[in-house]
């Protein structure tokens, strides 16, 4: 049997500068951009958070009902002035396990509140835990909320806050 390769993904979309960089005898074609930089953290964030896919706001709302989504809240990033919304991605929506509908029914209700920027206790995650005890997300933000709610991604300029109280 061939081993599991096990990969973290980032997506956001923007505009960015394309093309090679570097000199005459030393040529990299690469991209470079804030919507970049995002992605970037975005994928480092899936190890804290314990996700595999980790979207934008925008990626969420460009695509369409054929994918399923969770909001995991809002967070801070360190180099960006605005906070960002983020998704995890969970399938698609034809071909989800039981145990993934479940998940999601259950987390409704957090992700209502995350979706209309309210923040969420410590009670309501400890219950929603308590129901979901598999669901390594919200074990993160309990973990990081109990230290005073800021995740530490080992990364120099990498710092999310997530909307919780």
């Amino acid at each position: 049997a061939l081993p599991v390769i096990q990969i973290r993904i980032g997506l956001n979309s923007g505009v960015v500068h394309a093309g090679n960089v570097g000199c005459t005898t030393r040529l990299n074609y690469t991209v470079m951009g804030a919507p970049v930089n995002l992605a970037s953290k975005l994928e480092t964030l899936n190890r804290e958070l314990a996700t595999t896919v980790l979207v934008s706001d925008e990626i969420r709302s460009n695509a369409g009902t054929e994918f399923a989504w969770r909001c995991l809240g809002t967070v801070i990033i360190r180099g960006f002035s605005s906070p960002v919304r983020i998704h995890e991605y969970i399938g698609r929506t034809s071909s989800l396990t039981g145990i993934q509908r479940a998940l999601l029914d259950t987390y409704a209700p957090i992700e209502a509140q995350m979706m209309e920027g309210k923040e969420v206790s410590m009670t309501e995650l400890e219950d929603y835990s308590a129901q979901c005890p598999e669901d390594q997300v919200v074990f993160s933000y309990l973990k990081f909320s109990r230290q005073g709610g800021v995740l530490n991604v080992p990364s120099r300029s990498s710092m999310y806050v997530p909307n919780l109280i």
